[in-house]
């Protein structure tokens, strides 16, 4: 029966294979004959354990293991052994499936030449080294897979559609069904019930389970935030949780810093700085406002909306109050007052608003004076220098920040 291998040579092997009359032996580096030419075939030295072939009187190529002595550690009863992972000394070995005699079925050997395992597996693969934990399929189902470790103990039954890399962590996730997931640990134990949503970022997991509930975990799997919320937004310093329909801010350990209280709680951009999470437009008793990572009111809550357009330019933010729009800065203090039909955010210096004299867009600076007169249909914010307008029909230009036409511009 065939059998193919792919076999690693150990650094600082000491005996190499030779062949003579059709049979192969080892020799040391001297050139001495220390395993005597009998074998058919002669592998690789791996973890100082071979693994040599003969031909039965059946006609069938059988495999044992022997030691650098040419001691045979195992009968010759397999039909292929494989180095599986040379750090740990385990191979895999292989035998007729008693069911299907066209099929293999395989098992763990270590280097002493114990069975770990029987066979019983489709497929064993390497999976981490480091740990000793590798992945199996069994029952003909090569779509499932489970986890064994290097003393043959499978840690998992082989549920999981796939399993990711632990790579420096000591917990990762698995997939069970098509979104549905869970995590488990080294050892295999499942930590959290199924899910439809894990997510790592910031060296800790968001989890929500398929109930609806979320909650935060490290990267060992300790539990910082427990499973129990409607939902939960990690920003990094600060979380975001919903509780009872309502939005609170708490520490990534747990750590209430603003209780449930808002109808809306959610991060501004900050288009100049490129950064967001330091402040979080709020929303209570139908009315918008702002707060800091620490929770603090910033701008209060008696806007009817705020940042329209996306968040912060030019540390301004865009708030409306009776229907009209101006700005307040990022500590609060409103500088322009509400009394454009429509704002933009700040980029550059300049902010495109729709005036309520003529329902035309212009642009104003940061003293609220109108620097580019409201003469425009449409507008896009400055970028480099310029902006896109058009002033009605077929008529479209890029303007400088004096309103200059820079260049003619098809219209779209």
């Amino acid at each position: 029966m065939l059998w193919l291998s792919c076999v690693t040579v150990t650094q600082g092997q000491t005996l190499n294979s030779f062949t003579i009359n059709g049979k192969c032996g080892y020799k040391d580096k001297n050139d001495k004959v220390v395993v005597p030419a009998k074998y058919k075939y002669c592998e690789d030295f791996v973890a100082n354990v071979a693994a040599v072939g003969i031909e039965n009187k059946d006609g069938d190529d059988m495999y044992a293991l022997i030691n650098q002595t040419g001691k045979e550690l195992t009968p010759f009863k397999y039909s292929g052994i494989e180095d599986l992972d040379e750090e740990n000394g385990l191979f895999l070995f292989a035998i007729t499936n008693p069911i299907n005699e066209y099929k293999l079925i395989y098992g763990l050997l270590n280097s002493s030449g114990r069975e770990l395992t029987q066979a019983k597996y489709d497929n064993v693969k390497s999976f981490d080294e480091k740990r000793g934990l590798y992945t199996y399929t069994l029952n003909g189902n090569n779509k499932l897979e489970g986890l064994l470790n290097r003393l043959g103990k499978e840690l998992t039954s082989a549920k999981y559609k796939s399993i990711d890399p632990f790579h420096e962590k000591n917990v990762t996730m698995a997939s069970i069904d098509r979104m549905e997931y869970t995590l488990i640990d080294i050892n295999g134990k499942e930590l959290t019930p199924s899910c439809d949503y894990i997510h790592e970022e910031y060296g800790r997991f968001t989890v929500k389970t398929i109930g609806g509930q979320s909650g935060l975990l490290d990267l060992n799997g300790r539990e910082l935030i427990p499973t129990v919320y409607e939902d939960i937004n990690d920003r990094g310093n600060v979380v975001v949780f919903k509780k009872g329909g309502k939005f609170g801010l708490m520490k990534p350990n747990g750590s209430v810093v603003v209780p449930a209280i808002y109808e809306l709680l959610s991060p501004i951009y900050d288009y100049q700085n490129k950064r967001e999470d330091f402040l979080y437009v709020i929303k209570q008793n139908g009315y918008f406002g702002a707060i800091n990572n620490l929770g603090q009111v910033i701008i209060p809550t008696k806007y009817e909306d705020i940042f329209k357009s996306g968040g912060i330019g030019d540390n301004m933010i865009a708030v409306k109050r009776s229907g009209k729009w101006g700005y307040c800065n990022i500590q609060g203090k409103e500088i322009i007052s509400p009394q454009y039909l429509d704002a933009d955010f700040f980029q550059e210096g300049l902010a495109k608003v729709k005036a309520s004299s003529n329902e035309r867009y212009g642009f104003i600076d940061k003293n609220g004076s109108m620097v580019i007169a409201a003469k425009y249909t449409l507008a896009t914010h400055f970028e480099n220098g310029t902006a896109h307008v058009e002033e009605g029909i077929n008529k479209c230009y890029k303007i400088d920040k004096k309103g200059n036409i820079v260049r003619v511009c098809p219209c779209f």
